[in-house]
């Protein structure tokens, strides 16, 4: 072999080698960007921007979103037209004219694709209509009243196991100008869509409970708002709870004029004061998580809702009819309701912020079965002080013990073990439920022997696991572990 022929071979082989290293660095930097759509104006940014709930962290076991990608979205309802004839549109969404996505969709570049996820505004905008025949306007801060955000998974879910969704179909529909650039393009060929049903049939499964029939349907305007997540990022099968446990379907709120809620009992049963805390749960919902939130986005639009004023009445007021009707406001609806003077962020009216029980108000039956069991009579059990979140950074307190279906929340024992509950622990206990495996609690946690299975390593805690599964002997536990 000559010399020459030697060197040509040593610089394929470092070329080679440098093309190699170019494209490692490029794949590695596109996989690692992590770059939402930015809007300059804020209530463009409140429509359209993120708030960090698309999919993220890893591409072939994403965390977080309720989404498929950019690209997928964006061919559905043209792949699946027989399931969706009237488009978005007729499930409620805002389809305003020049963009390619409705509001309360963010697009953001995550793991080398463009990503979408939902945020703030697909349930808080909506459209109003002077006259039947009026182009609808459109309302920042109002309740989304016209979505059907059940119909809308559900569509998701459907389409997105068609078999008329596949990686040809989707590239097939790419733009010819300002489509995916070559690493999208590869990333597409190299399986993404399938590892996307994969994905969406576990979800499906996951949150069967709460669709179709097997519960009342939440129907516009309204959303369960947090058993789908139970489920979702909590592992919680939702099959082993009642009906009346898996049907929480509540009236998307306004957002405007936040400033005076701080402080507040917040949540249907008031178990948060703190109005960030409360944007950070409810952004749960759209799909966020602890490493996938985007705090910058979420603070601007909590900073923009805090002093927000709603929009003044468009319409003539008949001013005898309403100075008839004031004092009947003021004698039965202001001490829940507050008066006028709210929107300048004053603060009327003796129940206006808590929690009043469900006998006394009379609406939402469904509400009214979730406290199952009384407080413990032992005086061992108090509210434990929560130091800080890792979500908001900001220190907040539980202010009273709040039941729910699960039982007592966020407690500690400053005694040792209570009799009376059989829950409290020295230190604060994160547990799982019961496995379906026959004969199996599986918990974390403690080495303290379950009270009906028996199994060691299994937790005390009642609190947060459903009842165990029947016995390998065919036997049916009665308690829970």
């Amino acid at each position: 072999m000559t010399s020459a022929l030697l060197r040509f071979l040593r610089r394929v082989f470092w070329t080679m080698v440098l093309v190699a290293v170019a494209g490692g660095l490029w794949f590695l930097v596109a996989i690692r960007t992590d770059r939402p759509v930015a809007y300059e104006d804020v209530v463009e940014h409140f429509k359209y921007g993120s708030i960090g709930s698309e999919p993220g962290v890893s591409l072939l076991n994403p965390v977080g979103g309720v989404l498929p990608p950019y690209w997928v979205f964006r061919a559905m309802p043209s792949v699946c037209r027989d399931r969706l004839p009237g488009g978005l549109a007729s499930l409620g969404f805002i389809v305003e004219e020049g963009r390619d996505l409705p509001v309360g969709v963010s697009r953001r570049r995550r793991l080398g694709v463009d990503q979408v996820g939902l945020n703030c505004a697909v349930c808080h905008t909506g459209t109003i209509r002077d006259a039947p025949e009026s182009a609808p306007r459109v309302v920042v801060g109002m309740p989304a009243h016209q979505l059907d955000l059940q119909r809308f998974v559900e569509f998701v879910l459907d389409c997105t196991l068609d078999s008329r969704v596949s990686a040809e179909n989707v590239r097939g529909r790419f733009p010819e100008t300002d489509g995916p650039g070559v690493m999208e393009r590869l990333i597409y060929r190299l399986g993404v869509v399938d590892r996307l049903k994969v994905q969406t049939l576990e979800l499906r499964n996951r949150i069967a409970p709460i669709l179709g029939d097997a519960v009342p349907r939440w129907g516009r305007g309204r959303v369960d708002t947090f058993n789908p997540y139970k489920a979702i990022q909590f592992n919680w099968p939702l099959d082993r709870l009642s009906v009346s446990e898996r049907t929480g379907a509540a009236d998307f709120p306004s957002l405007w004029n936040q400033q005076p809620r701080d402080g507040m009992q917040l949540h249907w049963d008031g178990d948060n004061d703190s109005v960030d805390e409360r944007n950070l749960s409810a952004g749960l919902g759209a799909g966020i998580t602890p490493v996938t939130v985007d705090h910058a986005g979420i603070g601007r639009v909590r900073d923009w809702i805090w002093t927000l004023p709603p929009p003044e009445y468009p319409y003539p007021i008949d001013a005898a009819l309403a100075a008839q009707g004031a004092p009947l406001y003021a004698e039965a609806c202001a001490s829940c309701h507050g008066d006028h003077r709210f929107r300048d962020g004053v603060t009327s009216g003796e129940l206006v912020g808590t929690v009043v029980p469900i006998g006394q108000i009379g609406t939402d039956p469904h509400r009214s079965p979730i406290p199952r069991r009384s407080p413990p009579t032992s005086t061992c059990c108090s509210p434990r002080r929560r130091t800080g979140s890792r979500a908001s950074g900001r220190r907040t307190a539980t202010p009273t013990i709040r039941w729910t279906a699960s039982g007592p929340a966020r407690r500690t024992c400053t005694t040792g073990p209570c009799p009376a509950c059989g829950i409290c622990s020295s230190r604060p206990r994160r547990v799982r439920p019961c496995s379906t495996a026959a004969t199996t609690c599986s918990t974390r946690s403690t080495s303290a022997s379950c009270r009906t299975c028996r199994q060691k390593g299994a937790s005390r805690s009642r609190a947060m696991t459903p009842p165990c599964p029947a016995t390998a002997t065919g036997g049916t536990s009665t308690g829970r572990c």
